[in-house]
């Protein structure tokens, strides 16, 4: 009979004869696989996502909320993340050569798409500056021109007698506190030459004035080491980890290693985040607070921020959950008195946003709770087909990944039947919503509304499906860590990809 003692090891603590490990420090364990998968998968949902700029004046409970939705929505549906990354991407490089020469890059479109710069009178929020005239250009275009046409001519903003020669709506550019919360513009008028304003041609918005003015002067390095919470190394290290996920799963297939179906869903994320990765590489990460833009002087008052903010956590959390709840309900149903009742109504409510939110991806004015700066790409429902094709092929490919898991071992018959049917469903559906947006564009122009009604209704419910199947595929992975095949424990032999002699 066969004792422990004299049974075959390998190196990595696993033993052929009894296929289990007998040495758990070289073998895996479900905590080390459970993990090893986690940490991939949150960076490709955390680090890899790069949110635009909080509405300004958005409760920070309300930006966390806003996070963890996004979060979510990258785990159901990675592929709209991807396709948030190509639109931006794609109107980032075509707003990059419209402000080329001005000496800005990727970096300053970004910004741009974020809502990077935010238009202020005095504490009053106007607006975000974009790259063509919107309505904030449209209200303060003509008071902004007279005003710096009539400093160029010759009157100085220090001059003792200037508030007596204009009135309210005449004043001067703001001269602004260094000292305020987050970073601002100096717009206070400077000499301009007459040279150098016939050099430039005439602005198309207010975001172009004010560079050929020389007012807005941020340059791309600014961005990235002063705003941005990420730069080329957080983010190589990020793919470094990544793609050492990859490599190890790899090599556990080349020795023939029993793979987990989590190791499955974490392999399809990991490869979207490197598209990911590609598309976001020159936009800022997490910046909580836009540039601000004050375009005339005002009296600087102090801020009752820590007035309000000192009336107790009580009190304090009270308030982070009713900005949530405000976020999360329709206009129309913020009139109810009772706050109990909002809470009950809460998972209704948030589920309903969060499709709306998935539908703002290629949509940006789905609905009014949708702040549009939120997932702003300047696209709206425009967009070439050209754009959207890759995305789908991609989404494809990620849920054929799923397939790949098709005759491995599962705890009961069941849930082998729920990962088909659900890799299937993730697999198809983008090919099928493809050709529907195919067909959309095609004959746009030819249908009535009705009409195009009853095709994209199918459309949204095969979105959801889908989300459905993202969901019971991420479950059955979880739960098939219960009980897995003894190749599961075994880890990689390193020294077998060595080229030796011998």
């Amino acid at each position: 009979m066969s004792s422990l003692s004299n049974t075959t090891v390998s190196s990595n603590g696993f033993s052929p004869s009894f296929g289990q490990c007998v040495d758990i420090n070289d073998c895996r364990t479900v905590s080390s696989i459970f993990w090893s998968c986690f940490s991939v998968i949150v960076i490709c949902t955390w680090t890899a996502i790069h949110p635009n700029i909080p509405l300004v004046g958005t409760h920070s409970a309300t930006v966390f909320y806003q996070n963890l939705e996004i979060m979510v929505l990258a785990l159901l549906t990675p592929e709209l993340i991807v396709l948030w990354a190509a639109r931006q991407w794609y109107s980032a490089n075509r707003i990059a050569r419209k402000f080329k020469r001005y000496g800005w890059g990727k970096s300053h479109a970004f910004f741009i798409l974020m809502g990077g710069f935010a238009l202020y009178d005095g504490e009053k929020f106007c607006g975000y500056l974009w790259e063509k005239r919107e309505e904030v250009d449209e209200e303060y275009w003509d008071q902004i021109v007279s005003l710096h046409q009539r400093e160029s001519s010759g009157l100085s903003p220090h001059s003792s007698n200037l508030a007596d020669q204009e009135n309210d709506n005449q004043a001067e550019f703001a001269t602004l506190d260094a000292n305020q919360a987050h970073q601002v513009i100096d717009l206070e008028v400077q000499s301009v030459e007459g040279s150098e304003d016939q050099k430039s041609s005439d602005p198309a918005c207010l975001l172009e004035f004010f560079i050929t003015k020389g007012y807005i002067t941020i340059t791309e390095d600014e961005i990235k080491d002063n705003l941005s919470h990420g730069d080329v190394i957080s983010k190589s290290v990020a793919i470094i980890q990544t793609t050492w996920f990859l490599l190890q799963v790899i090599a556990r297939a080349a020795e023939g290693l029993a793979i987990t179906e989590l190791e499955i869903v974490t392999v399809a994320f990991a490869l979207l985040s490197f598209a990911t990765y590609f598309l976001w590489w020159n936009k800022p990460l997490r910046i909580r607070h836009p540039i601000r833009v004050d375009w005339r002087r005002h009296e600087l008052t102090s801020s009752n921020k820590l007035d309000e903010a000192s009336g107790g956590w009580v009190n304090t959390m009270r308030e982070g959950v009713a900005a949530i709840l405000n976020y999360t309900t329709p206009s129309q149903a913020r009139n109810t008195p009772d706050f109990i009742a909002q809470i009950i109504m809460f998972p209704i409510t948030a589920i309903v946003h969060f499709i709306n939110l998935a539908s703002a991806i290629t949509n940006e004015n789905t609905a009014e709770n949708i702040p549009k700066v939120l997932l702003s790409a300047r696209l709206g429902k425009k967009g070439p087909l050209r754009l959207y094709i890759p995305i789908y092929c991609i989404a494809c490919v990620f849920g054929g990944i799923h397939c790949i898991a098709w005759a491995f071992r599962f705890p009961t018959h069941t849930d082998q039947v729920l990962w088909r049917i659900s890799s299937v469903i993730v697999a198809i559906v983008p090919f099928t919503l493809g050709v529907l947006h195919w067909y959309l564009k095609s004959i746009a122009r030819n249908i009535s509304r009705f009409v195009s009604f009853l095709l994209v209704t199918p459309a949204m419910l095969l979105g959801i499906l889908y989300m459905v199947a993202r969901a019971i595929l991420i479950v059955v992975a979880l739960s098939a860590l219960r009980d897995l095949p003894p190749s599961a424990y075994q880890t990689v032999r390193w020294t077998t990809f060595i080229p030796h002699i011998g």
